[in-house]
């Protein structure tokens, strides 16, 4: 697996591992603690091509001449994130201390570093929603209009939360309901 990972980080290939437990097993520590069960069987993997549509560039392009920041958040390791950044134009290199903030880091920042930290970095990394929604506001609370492109369920509170939410047509219902 670990062999996947790094081909992944180098090729800009995302994996996806499908494998299976002959036993049942807990599948949380606790209530909002995920574990990965042990002595998996792996069934296959299912490749992902990361690439950066065109117009994808160009609408960051144009973000960026009207000088509209673009801050991502991400619930996982912020590796793929960075890459994808890099790709967009919405960072000029992955020189992660300089552009990342880790969910860790935030919640132990005093609400003045907090604000300084939100406006400097631009990808935020391990998050959860209530974390999410943290940034948001610290960015609300210096004069920010949030806009959140959202498009699965999980996404209501921060898009609740934003000035703005955009979503895609395909997008479930309740999505689409909460869209602006």
């Amino acid at each position: 697996i670990d062999v996947l990972i790094e081909g992944a980080r180098a090729d800009r290939i995302s994996h996806l591992l499908f494998a299976y437990s002959p036993i049942k097993q807990p599948l949380y520590e606790d209530e909002y603690n995920p574990k990965c069960p042990k002595d998996l069987i792996p069934l296959c993997t299912v490749n992902f091509l990361d690439e950066a549509r065109p117009e994808i560039i160009e609408s960051v392009r144009i973000f960026k001449d009207e000088n509209i920041s673009i801050k991502l958040f991400t619930e996982g390791d912020p590796t793929n994130t960075l890459i994808l950044a890099e790709k967009l134009g919405i960072i000029e290199s992955s020189a992660e201390n300089d552009v990342v903030a880790l969910a860790n880091e935030i919640v132990q920042l005093p609400q003045e570093e907090l604000q300084k930290n939100v406006l400097e970095k631009t990808v935020f990394a391990q998050l959860n929603s209530s974390q999410m929604e943290k940034i948001i506001q610290a960015l609300q609370n210096q004069g920010e209009h949030v806009a959140v492109f959202g498009t699965a369920t999980n996404d209501l509170p921060i898009m609740q939360s934003a000035n703005l939410s955009i979503t895609r047509k395909e997008s479930s219902p309740t999505v689409l309901d909460r869209a602006d």
